[in-house]
């Protein structure tokens, strides 16, 4: 931490183990959705004419106003060298078809790079995980988040059961997968 700088540096964050719950219910609405408010609409003001930095003043679900400020001189520089998952467990249900389904996700490992808030920053990420009994997949490349989402990756998918995969083809197809 430096403060008159405005800055955070942090080496590394590791997250070890966790376990992770996720579902899409009946009406088709994600679960991690509650874990964020909405906005019920989002008005961008001006400040005055002494000050060059902007704001954004949203309106709650609950009518109070929220301000947060946007790109100014108040800003912090934030950087971490790397961000590790390691051995997540991820267990998916999908509640909104006609009979429920479950993927699970035993093993994933996920590593972030040289993670910045600077705008146009490259972050590069390595993630691999185990699907279901044997499936492997696996992702690669380099993101940006500032100001415009972009990834630019490589994907490997490898012995995935199509049959996991047949709660999901069902609906859109008629075809049973039985095997494989």
């Amino acid at each position: 931490l430096q403060w008159p700088e405005r800055s955070v540096s942090i080496a590394e964050i590791v997250v070890d183990r966790p376990k992770l719950a996720v579902w899409i219910g009946e009406d088709g609405a994600l679960n991690l959705n509650t874990l964020l408010p909405l906005a019920a609409s989002t008005d961008v003001t001006a400040q005055s004419a002494e000050s060059a930095t902007t704001a954004a003043a949203a309106t709650a679900v609950d009518g109070s106003a929220a301000t947060t400020a946007v790109a100014g001189e108040d800003d912090w520089d934030l950087q971490v060298a790397a961000l590790k998952i390691v051995g997540m467990q991820l267990e998916f249900t999908d509640r909104s078809l006609a009979k429920p389904a479950t993927l699970t996700i035993p093993q994933l490992n996920l590593t972030v790079s040289d993670i910045s808030n600077q705008p146009g920053a490259r972050l590069p990420f390595s993630l691999a995980a185990q699907i279901a009994a044997e499936g492997k997949l696996s992702l690669q490349g380099d993101a940006v988040v500032l100001p415009n989402i972009a990834v630019d990756s490589k994907l490997e998918i490898a012995d995935i059961a199509i049959s996991d995969l047949q709660p999901w083809v069902e609906p859109v197809a008629q075809i049973l997968i039985s095997d494989g």
